[in-house]
C-alpha cells in the first residue's frame, strides 16, 4: 500500500527546508524555542498566503528573509520592553501623590519592583494596563474591545496605577528596611 502524501503544498515545502530554516533562525536568536516559535509564526503566515510561495524565485532565500524579518519583530520587542517597564513605573508613581525618598532609589530597583507588582495584579487589570500601556490603546478603544463603560476603564486604569504606585512604595521601603 502506497504511503498517504501530505496534500498540504505550503507545509511540504516548509518540511523540505525545516532543517537549514531551523539552523538559520536559530543561529539568528540564539534560542531553540524561540526559533521554533518564529517557525510556526512563519508557517501560519505562509497557510493564511499560500501564493507568496508562487510569487518567490527562490523560496528557500524567501522563505529566510521572512524567518529573519520575524525574527527581527521579535528582537524589537524585546528592547522596547525596558522602554515600556520604564513607562510603567513613570505612570505609577504619577499616580501616586504622596512624594517621598523612595523617588531617589536608583532606575533597576524600581524596575524590579514593578515587575513583582505587575505579577500579583487580578488578570483583568494586567489585560487594560497592557492594552493601555503596551499596545497603545486609548480608553475608548480598550472600552469597546472588552465591552465595558468608558468611564469604568478610566477608573480602573488610575486605581490600577494607584495601586502599583503603592505597592512599588512598599516594595521599595520593605528592602531599604532589609
Amino acid at each position: 500500500m502506497e504511503a498517504q502524501h501530505n496534500v498540504d503544498p505550503v507545509t511540504d515545502i516548509l518540511n523540505e527546508h525545516r532543517q537549514k530554516l531551523l539552523a538559520y533562525v536559530l543561529h539568528l536568536v540564539g534560542d531553540i524555542n524561540e526559533a521554533e516559535d518564529i517557525l510556526q509564526e512563519l508557517q501560519v503566515i505562509l497557510l493564511q498566503s499560500p501564493q507568496m510561495l508562487t510569487r518567490a524565485g527562490d523560496v528557500f532565500a524567501y522563505l529566510r528573509g521572512t524567518a529573519r524579518h520575524l525574527a527581527a519583530g521579535r528582537h524589537r520587542l524585546k528592547s522596547r520592553e525596558g522602554e515600556v517597564l520604564r513607562r510603567w513605573t513613570e505612570w505609577a508613581w504619577e499616580a501616586d501623590s504622596e512624594p517621598d525618598e523612595a523617588a531617589e532609589i536608583a532606575r533597576t530597583e524600581q524596575l524590579e519592583a514593578l515587575r513583582k507588582c505587575r505579577e500579583q495584579l487580578p488578570e483583568n487589570t494586567g489585560k487594560i494596563l497592557g492594552m493601555r500601556y503596551e499596545t497603545g490603546l486609548d480608553p475608548r478603544s480598550i472600552a469597546e474591545r472588552i465591552g465595558a463603560n468608558v468611564t469604568a476603564i478610566k477608573v480602573a486604569l488610575f486605581r490600577a496605577r494607584r495601586s502599583l504606585a503603592e505597592c512599588i512604595r512598599r516594595r521599595l521601603a520593605e528592602e531599604t528596611a532589609s
